[in-house]
């Protein structure tokens, strides 16, 4: 071989690493971004299910929100039917003290009062 040859032979061999080396690191960047796309991917369908999840908790929150209030106005209710329970048994209890000064009192509203006692406003679900 002749130094033409060697030089020659030299030069295409760099050329052939260079070319080998860039083929490399394309392919390592595809890689990259394989993998970078691959956990984008998986990151969007997790969080699009904890989106779902949460819209289903919120709807829940809002259902038992409701429930709550229903049963904040029921006792309020029964707060108030018992205010009145024990003024007419005040009052009945200063007419028997003395029957002839202070009249009776009216007969109180004891339907209505079991009315309330016997509906609540709605039966507790289990947990799940």
């Amino acid at each position: 071989m002749t130094s033409e040859q060697v030089i020659i032979a030299i030069i295409s061999g760099i050329g052939a690493l260079l070319v080998a080396a860039i083929g490399w690191l394309g392919r390592r960047d595809e890689t990259k971004a394989s993998a970078s796309e691959t956990l984008i991917n998986g990151q969007a369908a997790r969080i699009d299910k904890l989106e779902t999840r949460l819209d289903v908790i919120e709807a829940e929150l809002r259902e038992t929100r409701a429930e709550l209030q229903a049963i904040q106005s029921h006792a309020g209710d029964l707060r108030d039917a018992l205010r009145r329970a024990l003024a007419w048994i005040a009052e009945a209890l200063e007419h028997f003290s003395s029957p002839d000064t202070i009249a009776a009192p009216p007969a109180p509203d004891v339907d209505s009062w079991q009315a309330l006692i016997d509906a609540p406003p709605r039966a507790r679900n289990p947990p799940r």
